[in-house]
């Protein structure tokens, strides 16, 4: 991880736990929690990336 994307992040204990208030939801681990947005910025990214890709040759 970069420095900058350690600047970042929120200082959260790995132990901590989210709360959302939805009903019916449960709580969920902050790491759990973390790796799916991780995962989920990650997909996104490449989704955007795939999208211009695309683009690119429908312009050839």
């Amino acid at each position: 991880m970069s420095t900058l994307s350690a600047l970042h992040r929120p200082l959260i204990h790995p132990a901590a736990v989210i709360r959302f208030d939805l009903p019916g939801a449960r709580p969920v681990p902050y790491v759990q929690a973390r790796r799916f947005f991780d995962a989920f910025s990650r997909a996104k990214v490449e989704l955007l990336e795939l999208g211009r890709r695309l683009e690119a040759l429908e312009r050839e």
